[in-house]
């Protein structure tokens, strides 16, 4: 499996966009694995190659990270799980996130510090919507659109245009698409996907070596972890 991680790293050339590319991937993967009867039994470790093929080509893929320790949780290795979302969430601090750390807490007996997280889940998640409110209340200004002959008058007329210039090119403004917003569970013990919610920053730390991680196993006490 280490080789896969480091072909496929080296497939997205250390590039965001590449490693978004092999966070997807995981994803159909991990969706495949979690449907009853799968007729693919070697899904659920293929969606752990891709994640950690996505950190490996950029280190600061919190997605893939969240995503990781949710897989990591419901194939029984609670340690693995509980470092991977702690790393997440040092590089971004998202509710389904900390929630998901939380259950991992309770089902490891840390029931004061699930307590913690549950509250900073609640709070940032409250912040979270008030800021996606704000975005869609921006998307939803309306757009005034002129005929060519208006335009043309407008533009001779504006006192920031020289005369003989060809002023640039207008562009419309469209509604900012909105971070697609994963399904969560909300109930103790349950785990969640990640929400992007935000940019992924240029690289700042690379994180310890991620070592090949075993083949999932059911896990009759984590029945509870799903999507």
């Amino acid at each position: 499996m280490t080789f896969a991680q480091e072909q496929f790293a080296a497939a997205a050339g250390s590039e965001v966009a590449g490693s978004m590319a092999l966070h997807a991937l995981g994803k159909l993967y991990d969706a495949l694995a979690a449907k009853q009867g799968a007729s693919e039994p070697t899904a659920a470790p293929k969606a752990m190659v891709y994640y950690q093929a996505a950190l490996l080509a950029y280190h600061e893929n919190f997605m893939a990270a969240n995503d990781l320790g949710v897989l990591l949780a419901r194939s029984g290795n609670l340690k693995a799980a509980r470092g991977m979302l702690e790393y997440s969430l040092s590089l971004s601090r998202q509710s389904t996130t900390l929630r998901n750390l939380a259950a991992v807490y309770r089902n490891t007996g840390e029931a004061a510090l699930a307590g913690y997280v549950d509250n900073e889940a609640a709070w940032i998640e409250q912040a979270e919507i008030a800021r996606n409110k704000y975005m869609r209340s921006i998307g939803d200004r309306s757009v005034h659109w002129l005929d060519p002959q208006t335009f043309a008058q407008v533009t001779t007329n504006s006192p920031y245009i020289s005369p003989g210039r060809t002023p640039p090119p207008t562009q419309a403004a469209g509604q900012p698409v909105e971070p697609g917003r994963l399904p969560s569970a909300n109930g103790p013990g349950k785990i969640a996907d990640a929400k992007p919610t935000e940019e992924l920053s240029a690289p700042r730390r690379r994180p310890t070596a991620l070592a090949p991680a075993p083949a999932p196993r059911v896990s009759r006490k984590l029945d509870t972890y799903r999507y």
